[in-house]
C-alpha cells in the first residue's frame, strides 16, 4: 500500500557538503529542509517498508533557478531513511519531475512497496 504526503515550501537540492581542514558538514538549509520532509512524513503516518521500494516525487520550485533533478531527489531519499525505509538502497525505482510554481512551491512524495515476483 502506497503512502504520500506534501512538503510545502521551495524544495532544496542536495549540495556538496562544505567544510575545511578535512571536515565536512551538511549545509543548514539542507538540514532544515530534510527535517521538514521527515516531519511531514511522520504527520502522514508513513511507516517503514521492508524490501524494495518505489519513490515518486513531483517538485514545484518557486523559480527557474537551475538545480539538478537528481539532487532534489537525493535530499528526499536521504531524509526518508529510517522513516519510510531502513536505507535508501531499498529504493529500486524512482520517478521525478520538476516544475515552477511561484505561488505554491512544494514537493509531492509517494512511496510504494514493490511486491516480490514469483
Amino acid at each position: 500500500m502506497s503512502c504520500s504526503f506534501v512538503v510545502p515550501g521551495n524544495p532544496i537540492p542536495w549540495q556538496r557538503a562544505g567544510g575545511g581542514a578535512g571536515r565536512r558538514f551538511t549545509r543548514p538549509e539542507t538540514r532544515m529542509y530534510q527535517a521538514s520532509v521527515r516531519a511531514h512524513a511522520y504527520s502522514a503516518r508513513v511507516k517503514p517498508i521492508d524490501g524494495p521500494v518505489r519513490v515518486a516525487c513531483i517538485f514545484h520550485r518557486e523559480s527557474h533557478q537551475p538545480c539538478d533533478l537528481d539532487n532534489l531527489l537525493k535530499t528526499i531519499l536521504d531524509a526518508l531513511q529510517g522513516i519510510a525505509y531502513e536505507n535508501d538502497r531499498q529504493v529500486v525505482s524512482v520517478s521525478a519531475e520538476k516544475f515552477v510554481d511561484r505561488k505554491h512551491p512544494r514537493a509531492f512524495v509517494e512511496i510504494t512497496p514493490i511486491e516480490a515476483e514469483g
